[in-house]
């Protein structure tokens, strides 16, 4: 088995350089948020980017967990003798695969079991060594893939989404203090829902624990900004949410299966 944490599974020397090689290497896309948002911890640089190639090893290491001894969970993250390697999901700008390859480290006392070796295409002299490459991440969760149905009914743990800590934060400022602030939060949902049924690509997808969700923007005042986005899990004829994203944490989430192109995702990288 290996750490769900990317940065516990392989040694990175300088990781910002490393970031900056593989925006360099893949077909340019905007990795940062126009507002200077910034995750915490390792996710400062490049906070998109950061978090997506972290967020990928993350979800093809989960699956490979559920997969146990199948031979399938090799596909994910491939293991041939001394090296190790997934698949990012970015091309080059000459549509080929990029890999993340790794080695063993050797070093004495390590306490990351691989050493990165760089971001390679499947041309590579590194990728010549592999008898077979690794699956585009989250091949197998596209399918499952299917339209948002905005006359479903919407279930909120309101406790959860109110909570404090974290959860109230994500809340815009100007409205977390609000004692009415449930009820904005119901009047938004219901605005959001019938906006979907007239434009379904309101509605996002993200892959979060395994599963496919569904990312609904909430607008409290301008219909054209999201200021708190719904996770929606499908349920047995309706969506239920558990919690709420800021947007720039729906975007993170819904770059893992491709790069956004609804306007309101859009917007934070502009």
């Amino acid at each position: 088995m290996f750490p769900n944490n990317l940065l516990q599974f392989g040694f990175f020397p300088a990781w910002i350089n490393q970031l900056d090689q593989l925006a360099e290497m893949a077909i340019p896309e905007p990795w940062t948020f126009s507002s200077g948002f910034v995750l915490q911890g390792r996710f400062q640089h490049m906070t998109i980017l950061a978090c997506y190639i972290s967020s990928t090893y993350y979800g093809l290491n989960l699956e490979r967990d559920c997969l146990g001894d199948d031979p399938r969970a090799n596909e994910l993250i491939r293991v041939e003798g001394e090296y190790a390697f997934f698949n990012t999901g970015l091309l080059t700008r000459h549509y080929q695969q990029i890999y993340a390859v790794f080695q063993k480290n050797k070093r004495v006392g390590a306490l990351q079991p691989w050493y990165f070796k760089g971001w390679h295409d499947e041309s590579a002299s590194y990728m010549r060594k592999i008898s077979e490459l690794s699956l585009r991440p989250f091949a197998t969760a596209l399918p499952e893939i299917s339209a948002f149905r905005p006359g479903w009914d919407v279930r909120m743990d309101m406790a959860h989404v109110l909570g404090e800590g974290d959860n109230l934060m994500r809340v815009p400022e100007p409205y977390r203090a609000a004692n009415n602030l449930a009820t904005h939060i119901e009047v938004a949902k219901a605005s959001a829902l019938k906006r979907a049924m007239i434009c379904p690509s309101l509605v996002v997808p993200q892959y979060y624990g395994g599963k496919i969700q569904y990312l609904l923007p909430l607008s409290f005042d301008d219909p054209e900004r999201a200021d708190l986005v719904m996770a929606l899990q499908s349920m047995d004829g309706y969506y239920l949410c558990s919690t709420c994203l800021t947007p720039e944490m729906a975007y993170c989430n819904a770059r893992l299966l491709g790069r956004p192109t609804a306007p309101w995702l859009v917007a934070l990288v502009q």
